[in-house]
Order: structure tokens, then sequence, then C-alpha cells
């Protein structure tokens, strides 16, 4: 037989009685029900930046108060001492808190739970090397973010600023110096609104390639010709003609 679950703290027995001769019978032993630890708040409640300090708002004397976080264990516990108490500093994570009576063993979950949200991150990208003469596609990455936000130290343009993925066409300053930094801001979750992040991308630029073959001349068909040209910002150069000529070394300059 059972006699259904009992909330109350105290000392239960059981007493057998015979209704035909009414003789009684205390049944062998006893079962104590003892309090459970009083039930306190963790702070802050609900969703918070990370990092958050963790707290609970009362305590019991000498009761043992173990951190949770994702529902595992997690850190030493926390000796009461009568008044609010702290876990310190926690990062992103859903935390709860277990008190235990060590005299009794008993132990309960305190009311509530922090939820504390990772804050912002921001990555630009790696550095890169581009031509003048073509756009610079922006590929930023980003966590825990509401809005984001492209800002340059020259004078290009940028197509979307608010996009992760955007186009940055360089300004003519931008080319002289031959070099730009990108900034990608990150701005926080709803719960994190004040917290950022911000990472740089270094842009190295390449002034596009001029070619100079020299003044158009006129020259007698019994001579060879003798080839001056000139070109800026170049690796290697290479001669054709819409002719049937040839060069002795069209991978030259002269």
């Amino acid at each position: 037989i059972h006699f259904g679950p009992q909330y109350l703290e105290g000392v239960y027995t059981v007493i057998s009685s015979n209704p035909g001769s009414s003789c009684d019978t205390l049944m062998l032993g006893s079962t104590t029900i003892v309090p459970l630890p009083l039930s306190f708040n963790i702070i802050p409640p609900g969703a918070n930046c990370s990092p958050t300090e963790v707290q609970l708002d009362g305590s019991q004397f000498g009761f043992s108060y173990q951190l949770l976080k994702n529902g595992a264990t997690y850190g030493v516990p926390v000796t009461g001492t009568g008044n609010a108490i702290t876990f310190g500093m926690q990062m992103e994570g859903l935390y709860q808190v277990v008190a235990t009576d060590p005299g009794t063993n008993c132990h309960d979950t305190m009311s509530g739970s922090v939820v504390v949200t990772g804050g912002p991150v921001a990555n630009a990208g790696n550095d890169t090397t581009v031509c003048a003469l073509y756009p610079i596609p922006l590929h930023g990455h980003a966590l825990n973010y509401s809005t984001v936000q492209w800002t340059t130290s020259g004078d290009g343009v940028i197509v979307d600023p608010h996009q992760l993925n955007t186009l940055y066409y360089p300004g003519e300053t931008d080319i002289q110096n031959g070099v730009v930094n990108l900034f990608l801001m990150i701005y926080g979750t709803p719960q994190c609104l004040s917290a950022t992040d911000m990472d740089t991308l270094l842009v190295n630029i390449n002034k596009a390639p001029v070619a100079l073959a020299g003044p158009d001349d006129t020259t007698c068909t019994t001579q060879d010709y003798q080839i001056h040209g000139n070109a800026q910002y170049y690796s290697t150069v290479e001669w054709v003609t819409s002719g049937d000529g040839s060069f002795d070394n069209p991978a030259t300059l002269n």
C-alpha cells in the first residue's frame, strides 16, 4: 500500500488497526520528511550580455550552492552566508543554481535562470592586394550581432556599408597611396546593444599598368624598325602586330 506524496515536514509512522478486535499495532520504522532548502532567485534574470556576474539574491548559512552551466555542474560550490552570494563573471551560456542542505543532503533548484549571450565578434577577412582597375570585394563575417557597418580610411565608396558582403571602389587618394584600411564594425544583439567589435582589412592597391608604344612614325621598307617603348606599373611586356612582320624579342620594351 502507499499513502501518496507527502509535502509537510515531520516524522511519519503507520498504525495498523483491526476493526474486529479494536487492536492497534504500530508498524516498524518511521519516515522523516525534512524541508527543502529555501528558494532564492538567481539574478540578473533573463537574457544578458557576456560577461555577466551571476548571483543569488539570498542564501542559507552553511548550505551549498552549485552553479550549473547548460545543465552541467560548473565550477566549485559556494557556501551560503545568510545573504546574497555571487558566482563571479560568467561567459555565454544558460545558468541555474542548485542548493543542498549539508545535514540532510536534500537539494532543490533555485528559482529562475540567467541567459548570458556572447558579445559581437567581427572578422573583416584576410589582408589582400588588388589592382586599381577593379572594385574590392568585401566578405565579412560576424557572430552575435544585430547590425554591421563598413567604413574606410580612404576616399573610396562602399556600395552598401551595412552588409557583410559588399564592394569597395578605391578613390584616387587610395590609389595614389597604394593602400587603404577598411573597418568592419559589429553591433551586438538586443541583449548587448552597447557592445561592439571591430576588425580591420588592409588592402594594398597596385596601380593599373600604363603602356607607351612611342609616337607614330614612318620608316623605309628596306630597314628594320627600332622600337622604343615605355611602361609603368608593370611586370611583363609583349609586343604584337596587326601585320605579318616579326619581332626579334617581343618581351622587351626596346
